[in-house]
């Protein structure tokens, strides 16, 4: 982390760039960073050049079968058995296929009382007047005289 803040700070101005330095290793130190490790990379961060680092670096393609489960404290072991089991997709040709990179596990927040008492959506203004539902079964839609009121 420390390193991708000191690279990240790399300004044309260097009185400018040293005085940020100099305040962001003050606050890694004050985080409880390992304050050699912080010197280190604040000692390299200046030798990038500024025009390699402002290159377009091409991210590789990963595709994710997301696996969506509602969260529940008893599934601790979701995810342990999920990487247990990626070693039986990669031996197997046609799983291997299917899932080349091991599955994105998200948990999707369980029904709580505000999800269950609330909605989600304000509901529509009604339109005064008298007006057919429009349902096909219905017998008296036919017989509605359309009026803006009653």
């Amino acid at each position: 982390m420390v390193k991708r803040w000191c690279v990240f700070l790399f300004l044309s101005d260097t009185t400018e760039r040293n005085h940020h330095l100099k305040t962001l290793k003050a606050d890694f130190i004050n985080r409880g960073y390992n304050p050699r490790i912080v010197d280190k990379h604040i000692y390299r961060a200046p030798r990038i050049s500024r025009s390699q680092l402002l290159l377009y670096k091409e991210k590789p393609e990963i595709n994710w079968m997301p696996l969506v489960v509602t969260y529940n404290p008893k599934l601790k072991t979701v995810r342990k058995t999920d990487r247990d089991l990626q070693g039986t997709l990669n031996t197997d040709e046609s799983l291997k296929n299917i899932f080349p990179d091991p599955p994105l596990l998200a948990f999707r927040q369980s029904p709580n009382l505000k999800k269950l008492i609330t909605r989600c959506a304000l509901s529509q203004p009604t339109k005064n007047g008298t007006y057919p539902c429009g349902k096909k079964q219905c017998k008296t839609c036919p017989h509605i005289q359309i009026s803006d009121r009653i």
